[in-house]
């Protein structure tokens, strides 16, 4: 049987160490509780932005070139992604080096450099990620999805608020973000290796980690009722027509979550799913077909996509509708 320690550090850093003496890997992630719908629409992107910055200088690996070779150096996987609701840093290696990748790892959310050359850089690769998500109609779809869902509010925050938002920012702006929400109270550290290799594992991470903020990131701008359902259309020259259709769903406390993902499973989600057996094995309409359930902190979503045959788009639309009313009725 697997097992799960918990403990926090002296600033009340939440641990989590999963023992897995079978694995021949270590592993470290760094998660808080801030992201895409944090900072209202006057600063989309900017928990985006600066999850990239973090990988752009620390105090001990003054710029990204020190950072990226101090990874390759112990053969590490190293990733971070900025989601709606969180922020994570993922870094993997042997047992042998994992004191070097709590080191490096830790450097990155508790000693960023946040350097103003660097910021007016990484506001143009962001920039660029914007427009790669244009350039994807499954992506734009989803994200047109989002705004239309929530419409002035943070978490329907698109390609434009961002693209209005990126070339204001200040290295103030991302020194107060990060220090208002990089902190204790809202993160969690999680190791999942063999223990009896990874030495002191709390002292560890105690010298690396204990510098971290203490306190509880910024209240989130909550969710307004929906009034009402919308259709929004994107003129748009493409091979075939993109549609989604999206409703809100309970947020991730309410206790149908569960319920909700095997509805979403039976629904849409797999390959013997109702949608995908009825649009592309039986009546061929699409290629791409799924649908999917996310659940945030006071919200969530339930949608669908399909990419059709733009001669075909009433019958698919039908057909969709047809397969939501067995389920309702």
């Amino acid at each position: 049987m697997v097992k799960i320690g918990h403990y926090k550090l002296s600033n009340q850093l939440p641990v989590i160490f999963i023992n897995m003496p079978e694995v021949p890997s270590a592993a470290i992630g760094f998660m808080t509780k801030v992201g895409q719908r944090d900072g209202g629409l006057n600063k989309a992107e900017i928990s985006h932005l600066l999850e990239h910055l973090l990988f752009d200088g620390t105090k001990k690996f003054p710029n990204r070139t020190d950072l990226s070779v101090a990874i390759d150096e112990i053969g590490a996987d190293f990733t971070g992604e900025t989601a709606e609701e969180y922020t994570y840093y993922y870094l993997k290696t042997e047992p042998r080096s994992f004191s070097r990748a709590a080191l490096i790892l830790s450097q990155m959310v508790t000693a960023p450099l946040l350097k103003e050359t660097e910021l007016e850089k990484e506001k143009e690769v962001i920039l660029r990620e914007l427009d790669l998500r244009e350039d994807e109609p499954i992506v734009k779809i989803s994200d047109f999805l989002q705004e239309t869902l929530f419409p002035n509010h943070p978490l329907g925050c698109g390609r434009e608020a961002g693209r209005k938002a990126i070339p204001k920012f200040t290295r103030k702006d991302l020194v107060d973000h990060y220090r208002r929400n990089y902190c204790s109270g809202s993160s969690v550290l999680v190791i999942c290796g063999d223990g009896k290799k990874l030495g002191n594992l709390q002292g560890l991470l105690e010298e690396n980690f204990g510098s971290l903020g203490k306190g509880e990131r910024e209240v989130l701008e909550k969710v307004k009722p929906e009034e009402k359902g919308q259709i929004q259309v994107i003129n748009k020259k493409t091979a075939q027509t993109h549609f989604a259709l999206g409703i809100r769903a309970f947020p991730l406390t309410d206790k149908r979550i569960y319920a909700g993902k095997v509805l979403d499973i039976i629904f849409g989600h797999s390959f013997s799913s109702r949608l995908f057996q009825e649009i592309r094995e039986k009546r061929k309409l699409a290629y791409a077909v799924f649908s999917s359930i996310e659940f945030f902190q006071d919200t969530g979503v339930f949608s669908l996509y399909e990419g059709v045959d733009s001669k075909r788009l009433t019958e698919a639309v039908e057909s969709t509708y047809q397969e939501m009313k067995k389920v309702v009725d």
